[in-house]
């Protein structure tokens, strides 16, 4: 089996490359875990664990032949601290602001469709109450 040092270099390249893509799904998820409930902290937990674990191994199946090595897990690790403790905070600040005006938006979404619910509400309510009595006439 001959292998070529730079493939291996590329290997390992690409493997920082998806740590730091890893490291920017925790900053998407980030905001959630501060912001919201501990059921919600554990699912997205899940969610980044599950995702890490897809991406490696879509990567080992597609850059690696199948098989993933010590060197490609430890390049993914450091460039996922690379991130964290480069442009995490950056970034992590535009997901956060991202995040609030979602959470308000969806606020005032819910609002309306509230307000919707109770208007159909009191209108079928006097509707039936139309109809019963017409009923009974």
């Amino acid at each position: 089996m001959n292998t070529l040092v730079k493939d291996q270099a590329f290997l390992l390249a690409m493997a920082f490359a998806l740590g730091a893509v890893i490291g920017i799904c925790y900053d998407i998820l980030r905001p959630l875990r501060y912001r919201c409930s501990a059921f919600i902290k554990v699912g997205t937990d899940f969610v980044f664990a599950l995702l890490s674990a897809v991406l490696l191994f879509l990567f080992a199946m597609s850059a690696g032949n199948g098989r993933l090595g010590v060197w490609e897990l430890a390049a993914a690790l450091a460039g996922f601290l690379a991130y964290l403790y480069t442009l995490s905070d950056m970034f992590f600040a535009a997901f956060d602001k991202a995040f609030l005006l979602l959470r308000r938006g969806g606020r005032a979404f819910g609002k309306h469709i509230s307000d919707a619910a109770n208007l159909l509400k009191k209108i079928f309510k006097k509707i039936s109450e139309c109809y019963i009595i017409k009923k009974r006439i």
